[in-house]
């Protein structure tokens, strides 16, 4: 073969292998894993630019394959490459992730390169997984350390929750640990235990019982301790201190001279129908107020107050003034249906 066939030869080869050069953008590997605590990983991607013109590809967050939320558990930088004709080279994808405290299982973020070249000799769309492992651990814990109701809520619900799915059952106990608001007279309480079942992600409630008085005083606290019974679970938040807010003062404001207590009885109490007035002295009005001060009745004297006048009132706790001249004396009651 003459060197003029062999130069041809070569030329031909030369424009064959230029035609048929395949431009790419790829990851050089297509997974990866990262504990979810690690603040940050890179991947290489390698480009190739076979075209006479700019090659450029987006990076793609695929929603439907990953588990992983973006934004949420990672983000990610260099959404687009570009790459000059007849370029070789590499760039880096660098990922970060957030630390959400959660417990969860691995999640993983599935990530393509899109290629926006029209040429029918474009490669594949390559694709790279990132598996993040959680280091988080499971905890139960009270919803913060504290919260105050008022006193005419009646009942208190505290919440316990946890951080994510059980991995196993998950068992707590809660004990008063008492204060200054006065038990049984104040609220009333009983221990509980909580169990928090495997595989479930769930927020338990208990309730403390508040008792509506009448005394003007100052706000008044009980503490809860949250211990762990069994599990694997660890314990974040373990006291919550509940405030009981006192709210008497608009309802004694009501109420100016006061006569002895015992100069007057109101009977039936708890009372559903008919109350009565035992008493020597001249009553000269009558008022019956709710938990709240608002006025729910009113008579100008006697001691009887007929059942009709109370019988859609609800069931809860109420006060019965008695006016007798300048004087006067109240009566807690309480109504039952």
């Amino acid at each position: 073969m003459n060197k003029k066939v062999i130069l041809t030869l070569v030329f031909a080869l030369s424009a064959f292998a230029q035609i048929n050069a395949q431009s790419y953008i790829r990851f050089k590997i297509d997974t990866a894993s990262i504990t979810e605590s690690t603040d940050s990983v890179s991947v290489i991607v390698e480009q190739y630019n076979a075209d006479t013109s700019n090659f450029i590809a987006l990076v793609a967050y695929d929603r439907a394959a990953s588990t992983a939320v973006l934004d949420t558990d990672f983000t990610f930088s260099n959404r687009g490459f570009q790459i000059a004709p007849g370029e070789t080279k590499s760039d880096t994808l660098k990922f970060r992730l957030k630390q959400d405290g959660r417990f969860e299982g691995t999640e993983y973020a599935v990530i393509k390169l899109k290629s926006v070249l029209r040429q029918q000799d474009v490669a594949e769309d390559s694709v790279f997984t990132l598996a993040i492992f959680d280091d988080d651990s499971f905890f139960v814990s009270f919803i913060g350390a504290g919260k105050s109701y008022i006193e005419n809520d009646t009942v208190a619900v505290v919440r316990v929750t946890t951080n994510g799915i059980a991995p196993d059952s998950a068992v707590v106990r809660i004990t008063l640990d008492l204060g200054n608001a006065t038990r049984n007279v104040d609220y009333s309480f009983t221990d509980t235990t909580l169990i928090f079942a495997q595989g479930t992600d769930d927020t338990l409630g208990f309730r403390v019982t508040l008792y509506q008085d009448t005394i003007d005083e100052v706000n008044e606290q009980l503490n809860l301790n949250l211990t762990k019974v069994s599990g694997s679970a660890k314990t974040l938040y373990t006291t919550f201190t509940l405030t009981i807010v006192d709210d008497d003062a608009v309802i004694n404001s009501i109420f100016d001279n006061k006569l002895s207590a015992s100069a007057v009885s109101v009977y039936p109490n708890p009372f559903s129908g008919r109350l009565n007035i035992s008493t020597e002295l001249e009553i000269n009005e009558v008022v019956l107020y709710n938990a709240q001060g608002q006025e729910c009745l009113r008579q100008n004297s006697g001691i009887v107050i007929e059942a009709e006048k109370l019988q859609n009132l609800p069931a809860g706790n109420y006060i019965l003034q008695l006016v007798s001249g300048d004087n006067s004396v109240r009566k807690n009651l309480i109504k039952v249906n």
